[in-house]
């Protein structure tokens, strides 16, 4: 009997399948890897944030929290970018009054308190901080 040497289509297509799912697998998992990385950045940057916040209030005559973060940048800290847009307008900065229901404008109410949030990009929660707590919401 006269057998010829190679690979039948079906043992082809086998391989084939099986090199299509370990590579989808890989393709997967590093995106959810990329996408921890930026996460764990953007914690990092609300950390970095917050300790720019802490020295402006110390540095602040009154003691007190800007009430935008524009001014700690006109102070001379530097307010990082998202990891993956390249904009600091990610983080959402809200000021706090001791004072429930006002408004803080550091002249009749003071900024004595803020939430510090971002969103997280595999979680799809938000991540917030203030002077002493970190918080993932659901």
């Amino acid at each position: 009997m006269n057998r010829e040497k190679g690979f039948t289509l079906v043992e082809i297509i086998v391989v084939m399948t099986i090199m299509g799912i370990l590579t989808a697998t890989g393709v997967v998992s590093y995106r959810q890897s990329l996408m921890d990385t930026r996460d764990q950045k953007r914690i990092i940057n609300l950390q970095n944030i917050r300790s720019s916040l802490e020295l402006f209030r110390s540095q602040n005559v009154n003691n007190v929290y800007p009430v935008a973060l524009s001014e700690i940048e006109s102070a001379g800290f530097v307010i990082p970018s998202d990891p993956l847009s390249g904009l600091a307008n990610t983080y959402t900065y809200s000021p706090q009054p001791i004072e429930v229901g006002e408004t803080c404008n550091n002249t009749t109410y003071y900024c004595r308190t803020y939430v510090l949030t971002t969103n997280l990009e595999r979680l799809g929660t938000s991540y917030a901080v203030g002077p002493n707590s970190e918080v993932i919401h659901p």
